[in-house]
């Protein structure tokens, strides 16, 4: 199932008052993606609907088969009844503009 998260118009801008809004839909595999879509949810995806996806993203999608490299399993730690999660992050050397 895939579920799209799109930007919506308002009907009738008008005097600039009505905002514009997120609809979510459930997608029927025949649909296409909107083109306005901000979030996309996959539930339990068929190949079919993966390879949609990843058409329309342009990048190959996650699976629940890949390993997942957002936190390594080094960075979580247990002391006594507190666990804890170790930052990563990078940081380049500021220059001084000449």
């Amino acid at each position: 199932m895939i579920i799209v998260h799109a930007i919506v118009k308002p009907a009738a801008p008008g005097d600039g008052s009505a905002l514009a809004t997120v609809q979510r839909k459930a997608l029927e595999l025949a649909e296409p993606i909107p083109p306005a879509a901000v979030w996309i949810d996959l539930i339990e995806p068929t190949t079919e609907e993966d390879r949609k996806v990843q058409e329309f993203v342009g990048a190959p999608v996650p699976t629940k088969a890949d390993p997942d490299y957002t936190e390594p399993p080094e960075a979580h730690y247990r002391r006594t009844a507190c666990a804890t999660c170790t930052p990563s992050s990078s940081a380049s050397r500021r220059t001084r503009p000449t």
